[in-house]
């Protein structure tokens, strides 16, 4: 679950994804962007040559990642669409 935020913040900040934020990235991460992302595929390979970093390694890792988008979808699908999009409703950062 810890990954969530951080995959999450990743996929808003496609089209500022960088070499110089891969390099940032935990392996698992840039394994889980080259496996989710065509477009950023090419890059991801890149910094895992850099590493000499093997995706087998991080197998699970990147598994339940893909779990957890999967059901972060799922339930955006079926609870989600009732829901008012955006901080609305003043939820948010309650409880911080």
């Amino acid at each position: 679950m810890r990954y969530i935020p951080l995959v999450a913040s990743l996929l808003a900040g496609c089209a500022g994804l960088t070499a110089e934020s891969l390099q940032r990235t935990d392996t698992a991460q840039v394994c889980y962007i080259a496996v989710t992302q065509p477009d950023n595929r090419a890059l991801a390979e890149a910094e895992l040559k850099r590493r000499n970093a093997n995706c087998q390694d991080h197998t699970a890792e990147v598994r339940r990642m893909l779990e957890d988008d999967t059901r972060m979808k799922a339930e955006g699908m079926s609870s989600g669409m009732s829901r008012p999009s955006g901080m609305g409703m003043g939820g948010g950062m309650r409880g911080y």
